[in-house]
């Protein structure tokens, strides 16, 4: 898939803004994981740094200066559970839906494997 295409930008902008709510920090490989998983990869994510920007622009989140080579964004729109102040727990077997994400909205994915803070997802029917 194009990085310049539309449907890639409005994915990747719409999956941001979700992850952003759902996450106080966020770095570029939470992004790629789900991209890749719902069928929206690319083999040169050099334009994921404009996603970025645009969600920063937007107010969505902040950059947090620190020398790493990969950026450490800050939520601006996060809010924990007010029920439990926990972050849901995610686990294999697991099945999982997107709100708001354009073509995949109502989709669903069975979680296959849990790495580390890392999710392989499956397309559950």
């Amino acid at each position: 898939m194009d990085g310049k295409s539309q449907a890639w930008r409005d994915a990747a902008d719409k999956l941001l803004e979700a992850l952003a709510r759902e996450n106080k920090y966020i770095v570029a490989d939470m992004v790629i994981i789900f991209l890749e998983s719902a069928g929206y990869g690319l083999n040169d994510y050099s334009v994921l740094g404009a996603v970025f920007k645009r969600a920063a622009k937007r107010g969505i989140i902040s950059r947090i200066d620190r020398p790493t080579r990969q950026a450490l964004w800050l939520s601006q729109t996060y809010r924990a559970s007010q029920a439990t102040n926990e972050l849901p727990v995610l686990y294999e077997g697991q099945v999982i839906g997107f709100r708001n994400f354009g073509e995949l909205d109502h989709s669903t994915y069975k979680i296959a494997e849990v790495v580390g803070n890392c999710l392989k997802l499956e397309r559950h029917p």
